[in-house]
């Protein structure tokens, strides 16, 4: 039987509150008991993450400007996070952290000097605070367009993460990370999560209450549809927000401790992180993308450029 890998994505973020005058976040009513809304996603998600080790465990990026703000506010939150993602790089060779354009930026709606500076930006702050290059880049919303994966390229970064829908291929299987065809005959390699579970795990408290529970009833099967894959090593990724575990559901972090250092390993499963999967396995297998898509908008990125179903009454604010 070969071998099975479970891959867990977060993606924290949270966007700049700081009144620009000021520096200073104002107070803000709904994040109650905390001053705020960072504070409240801190202690709920960030700090016990942090404290249960659940950052060595899975794959992860971490915005800058949420870095920026912890790294003020939290410092000890920040370090621990550090920390233990440079035990997988001094362990491996590679970590298991991935960087972020700077400012969350849309970037198929930038021009290619505004990608430019966004990924240049986002990779010269993960250098900054992980003190190594990083081989892979979350991209926001998962928007892309082959021009954005150009400029991936272009810096160094060797692969991205990206919803399934984002390939032309159908009948994409997912347990396998897949090639995208660039100019000069360079490529980049692209892992696209299993979207029932991600869906399923981000929208479905009742999937997260046991971890033992979730990996027999849902995740198990995953391993087995389809093709039997020729014996090769089978890869299921799940991502979601880094904020799910903890804040968006509470109590999910010990979900998320147990799924990755104990159910896990019970059901022979083995924990991995896309840059240790690159360099235990050749990729093989080519695809292509759907240009100005993303995880989270249908109508090829209207949400952010127009008016659709997923912003109703957009128009009113983003032309003026």
């Amino acid at each position: 039987m070969p071998r099975q890998y479970l891959c867990i994505h977060g993606h924290f973020y949270q966007p700049p509150r700081e009144d620009p005058v000021t520096g200073i976040i104002p107070l803000e009513e709904g994040s109650a008991p905390y001053e705020n809304w960072n504070e409240r996603i801190h202690a709920e998600c960030y700090q016990p993450n942090a404290h249960l080790g659940n950052f060595e465990q899975i794959s992860f990026n971490l915005g800058p400007t949420l870095c920026a703000w912890m790294a003020a506010a939290h410092p000890e939150t920040l370090q621990s996070i550090v920390r233990q993602e440079r035990v997988n790089y001094l362990r491996y060779g590679c970590g298991n952290a991935m960087a972020q354009p700077y400012n969350h930026t849309i970037l198929p709606l930038a021009s290619r000097q505004d990608k430019i500076t966004q990924v240049v930006w986002g990779i010269a702050d993960f250098e900054y605070r992980f003190g190594h290059k990083p081989l892979g880049m979350w991209l926001p919303e998962t928007a892309v367009d082959l021009e954005t994966l150009e400029v991936l390229a272009d810096c160094g970064i060797r692969f991205t993460i990206l919803a399934p829908w984002q390939s032309t291929d159908p009948h994409l299987d997912v347990r396998f990370p897949h090639r995208v065809s660039l100019s000069a005959g360079r490529s980049l390699v692209v892992f696209f999560y299993e979207r029932g579970l991600s869906t399923g795990i981000s929208f479905n408290p009742s999937w997260t209450n046991n971890a033992d529970d979730f990996i027999r009833a849902q995740l198990l099967p995953v391993y087995q549809a389809g093709s039997q894959a020729n014996g090769q090593p089978r890869l299921v990724t799940l991502a979601s927000d880094g904020e799910l575990y903890g804040h968006h559901q509470p109590l999910r972090d010990y979900f998320l401790a147990h799924l990755v250092n104990g159910a896990s390993h019970q059901a022979d499963l083995t924990p991995v992180f896309p840059s240790l999967w690159l360099n235990q396995f050749p990729v093989k297998s080519y695809t292509t993308i759907l240009e100005n898509t993303s995880w989270s908008c249908q109508h090829a990125l209207t949400r952010w450029s127009g008016e659709c179903d997923c912003t109703p009454g957009g128009n009113q604010w983003k032309y003026h």
